[in-house]
C-alpha cells in the first residue's frame, strides 16, 4: 500500500496568540517523521504546536511525511481577535422562509441563536 498521512484536528478557529496542537499519523512506511509548515508568517513547532500570529486571517498548516513529501496534507486555521468564528446572517430555507441567525464557533463548540 502507498504511504499515507492523516492530520488532526481539521479546521480550527483560534484567538490571536492562541495555540493548538496538531497530530500527524504516517502509515505504510517505517519512517514516520514529518515536516510541519505554516503559511503567512504563522509558526508551528516540530512537534505540531501551532501558535496563532498577531494578525487575524486564514492560515494553512501542512504536514509532509519525510518518506514521501508528495503525500503532504493540509488544514486551515482561522485566527480571529476573539477566537470566535461568526457567520451570522439571514438565511432562506427551501420553502422561502427567512430567519436571522447568529452562528458562532468557540473552540469545538458551535452555537446557533435565532
Amino acid at each position: 500500500p502507498p504511504i499515507s498521512v492523516s492530520l488532526s484536528p481539521g479546521f480550527t478557529v483560534l484567538k490571536v496568540g492562541g495555540t493548538q496542537t496538531y497530530t500527524a499519523i504516517v502509515t505504510n512506511t517505517p519512517d514516520t517523521t514529518v515536516t510541519w509548515t505554516a503559511s503567512g508568517g504563522a509558526s508551528i513547532s516540530t512537534s505540531g504546536v501551532f501558535t496563532a500570529p498577531g494578525i487575524p486571517g486564514m492560515y494553512t498548516i501542512t504536514v509532509s511525511p519525510s518518506a514521501d513529501p508528495t503525500k503532504a496534507v493540509s488544514t486551515t486555521v482561522e485566527v480571529t481577535s476573539d477566537g470566535i468564528l461568526d457567520v451570522s446572517g439571514t438565511y432562506a430555507s427551501a420553502s422561502n422562509w427567512y430567519i436571522s441567525a447568529v452562528v458562532y464557533q468557540r473552540g469545538n463548540s458551535l452555537t446557533i441563536q435565532y
